[in-house]
């Protein structure tokens, strides 16, 4: 029987050398992908005779075939399952996962391939990857609220102000936002020119902001809520989009609530420019390693070399990842043996290896120092999922907590792919069908 993989971060780790940066490394990297650190491979059929203890409490098994979409609300889980036709059928379902019974049931004329919930507004928005029908339900009762039906136009979020579209149009690219219950517009606006990046949403307290960046370098800052214009202005010249290896061009993206970053190459010379969005400003610029874009993570910025199966802009040469000052750019550490790191608390950040199974480690966030090493985990919000090596076919589930990495439970999966936490729960899609979730103790 497997134990308890007790994971106390008080007990330091063999020392690590963490070099000093050196100038001149190229770092490229666009955004790193949470869900790139993957788990182990369970050969199929391979079960575990003893479970390790303890087992979460499971509260639901929905349905008995693989869902196409599930949701998790407050309390509440919404399935999609597709019908005998998967282009054209789906059934859409809510369970209470206080009672573990279903609430509703409703068929719908579209293969739905995904599931918002937007608790604010009462809102279930069911739309699939290819059919331009978007449907909006009552999260309540299941009653189809309205549709949309606009072809080269995407819904971008829901939240409570509203939901956001964007349509491709001659005279240009269109934002429009409207109604979560009603569909009724609240405001629209008119790009006018070739959005090279964006929209992207950003953030800022309970409110959000949309940033885009045109074709010339040209930023508009908008507000979510009531489509007014926070903050212009530009990137000191046309975008070009990078795409290979030691090709010169320019990528885009955003940092924190009020930071964007970009990452340029012209003739063979890289840089990384960070401006503020309201009110816009640039801040500062790097010409020598590490350039590239950043991740938030926490007290520092990180900058990964690659992210697997992306085309990434730089030297092919450039490896590890790299801390730079927020303020300045000034580069704090470097690890040429890490591929990513994104933040997981207040003081630490989860990084990994470029092996085809990541090893995964905790690490200070200032320092880069060797906190803990955590073996292949699939991350999950706030949660840590561990394949138990020693009984296949289960995954520890492990929290953070106060400077220590704990376990709280095991539950039979595994391969934890796709597991989506919220509040005190965890959902996660099965080989055999059904949609487990399950509560997790207080933390």
């Amino acid at each position: 029987m497997a134990g308890i993989p007790l994971i106390d971060l008080d007990t330091a780790p063999p020392p690590e050398r963490v070099r000093s940066p050196v100038g001149g490394l190229r770092q490229f990297a666009p955004r790193p992908l949470l869900a790139v650190i993957l788990a182990v491979l369970v050969l199929a059929g391979l079960a575990a005779s003893t479970a390790p203890r303890p087992l979460l409490r499971q509260v639901l098994a929905a349905g008995g075939t693989a869902a196409a979409a599930f949701e998790l609300g407050r309390d509440t889980l919404y399935t999609a399952h597709y019908g005998s036709n998967p282009n054209s059928e789906s059934a859409v379902r809510r369970y209470d996962l206080l009672t573990g019974h279903e609430v509703w049931a409703v068929a719908l004329p579209q293969g739905v391939q995904n599931l918002v919930i937007d608790d604010a507004s009462g809102v279930l928005m069911a739309r699939s990857g290819t059919d331009p029908r978007i449907s909006f339900l009552d999260a309540a009762t299941g009653r189809v609220l309205w549709t949309s039906n606009e072809v080269n136009t995407a819904a971008i979020t829901i939240d409570g102000a509203g939901v956001l579209f964007t349509t491709d149009q001659a005279e240009g690219p269109a934002l429009r936002l409207a109604d979560p219950r009603t569909g009724g517009t609240i405001w629209t606006r008119t790009i006018g020119t070739r959005v090279y990046f964006g929209p992207q949403l950003v953030p800022l307290g309970g409110a959000e902001r949309i940033v885009l960046a045109d074709a010339a370098g040209a930023v508009r800052v908008i507000d979510f809520a009531t489509g007014a214009e926070l903050s212009t202005g530009n990137l000191g010249g046309p975008l070009n989009p990078a795409r290979f290896p030691d090709v010169g061009g320019s990528l885009l993206g955003t940092v924190g609530d009020n930071r964007l970053v970009l990452r340029s190459k012209t003739g063979g010379q890289a840089s990384m420019t960070a401006f503020s969005l309201v009110p816009f400003a640039r801040l500062w610029e790097r010409t020598s390693g590490p350039t590239g874009l950043a991740e938030d993570c926490g007290e520092v910025w990180c900058v990964a070399g690659a992210v697997p199966g992306i085309s990434a802009l730089g030297d092919p040469s450039a490896v590890g990842v790299s801390a730079v000052d927020p303020g300045t750019g000034a580069p704090l550490w470097t690890n040429d043996s890490l591929a990513f790191a994104f933040r997981f608390d207040g003081h630490t950040v989860l990084a990994g290896d470029d092996q085809e199974t990541p090893e995964v480690t905790l690490r200070d966030q200032r320092t880069g120092r060797l906190l803990q090493r955590l073996g292949a985990t699939v991350w999950a919000g706030d949660l840590l999922l561990h394949p138990d090596t020693e009984a296949p076919g289960w995954t520890w589930v492990q929290t953070h907590d106060q400077g220590r990495v704990r376990p709280v439970g095991v539950v039979p999966v595994a391969a934890p792919f796709g597991c989506e936490p919220r509040d005190d729960y965890l959902a996660c899609p099965t080989i055999n069908g059904p949609t487990l979730v399950w509560r997790i103790p207080h933390r």
